[in-house]
């Protein structure tokens, strides 16, 4: 399945700086999303949230995809970034 079908669209908002309206197509999507898709999809809603400035919401979902990274043994967890990100910011 190609990220940007099971994003729900939200990868491609997120490239035209479209954060807020990417977030909510990457929430809607996460419901419908299996396996490393989620974790695909709560990285990118995390750094979405970050670009927006919300803290509040983007360190718990970085920090989600990052144990969905580890469980996943996925190579480059973008999460771990976001974590850092938000938690220096404090």
């Amino acid at each position: 399945m190609r990220r940007e079908r099971c994003s729900g669209g939200g990868v491609f908002e997120a490239e035209l700086g479209n954060y807020t309206e990417a977030a909510k197509r990457l929430t809607e999507a996460r419901p419908l999303a299996d396996g490393e898709n989620v974790l695909l999809i709560v990285g990118d809603l995390a750094g979405c949230y970050y670009l927006m400035g919300d803290c509040a919401n983007a360190e718990p979902a970085a920090r989600e995809a990052l144990a969905l990274a580890t469980r996943f043994r996925h190579p480059d967890p973008k999460a771990v970034c976001s974590v850092v990100r938000c938690s220096c910011e404090r």
